[in-house]
């Protein structure tokens, strides 16, 4: 008897140090509402000499200010962070409504045949452009097919292979606030994207990207696929987000 109560305390000891070790703390929050890149939280402010031409705007569902990226030339540049080997990123979105004879073209860049380049909207990342490219990022997708297909996409890449976590179409609204979580486990191999609430799509990850690096929101490291819309109240945990806490985050 003596043993199995032993051995139960153990069992409840380990769980509870799991919990422990990958339960989520907020890190960094940009809100926006003094109208720059400034941390709210950690202090972890962007760098005002790199970040450019984002501007802001009172929006009445989010009932404070937002930050507006223009599709071309707006971003924000941020020091070296190290994300580590679990982390979550929450991010409230509403990007630009195009005709659909430009719907999401990424200006200035064409295919092999000529035509306009399909683009991705870049939320947030340390990843240059490119499947493989070292690192990690969320866009949205539209997967290269002719019309936006409203997907989003949690990627990363070793330098070498990516493997993306993509939802289905239809997901992001044009018309509409959205909030998406990307939970992340690179110990595991796996990650989770979360829409307004609600788990829409587990898959595999790489265990070997690179997380501790000068990272960007608004566009691709390496300066493409520029996000065109509006952000709002980007969320940084270390540690895994649970169901429940990802729901009261919408």
């Amino acid at each position: 008897m003596k043993f199995i109560k032993l051995f139960v305390i153990s069992i409840i000891f380990s769980m509870f140090c799991f919990l422990t070790v990958n339960a989520a703390q907020l890190e960094h929050e940009y809100t926006f509402d003094d109208m720059n890149g400034n941390d709210s939280v950690g202090g972890f402010d962007a760098d005002t000499t790199f970040s450019t031409n984002v501007t802001y705007v009172f929006d009445t569902y989010m009932s404070n200010n937002v930050a507006v990226f223009n599709g071309v030339d707006s971003f924000f540049m941020f020091g070296r962070t190290n994300f580590g080997d679990t982390f979550s990123i929450s991010a409230w979105i509403k990007p630009n409504n195009h005709p659909v004879d430009l719907m999401w073209y990424d200006p200035g860049q064409t295919n092999a045949d000529g035509s306009p380049r399909q683009q991705l909207l870049w939320i947030i990342g340390n990843q240059n452009a490119g499947n493989e490219a070292n690192g990690f990022s969320m866009s949205i997708n539209n997967n290269w097919i002719a019309n936006f297909d409203g997907a989003t996409t949690l990627a990363s890449g070793n330098g070498t292979e990516g493997a993306n976590v993509a939802t289905s179409s239809g997901i992001i609204s044009t018309t509409d606030w959205n909030n998406i979580v990307y939970v992340v486990n690179k110990t595991g191999s796996w990650g989770k994207v979360y829409f307004n609430g609600s788990l829409i799509q587990t898959g595999a990850i790489k265990d070997d990207f690179n997380s501790d690096w000068w990272w960007k929101m608004g566009t691709a490291y390496n300066g493409e696929y520029f996000f065109d819309g509006k952000m709002d109240d980007i969320r940084i945990y270390s540690g895994l987000l649970t169901s429940t806490e990802i729901e009261d985050l919408y």
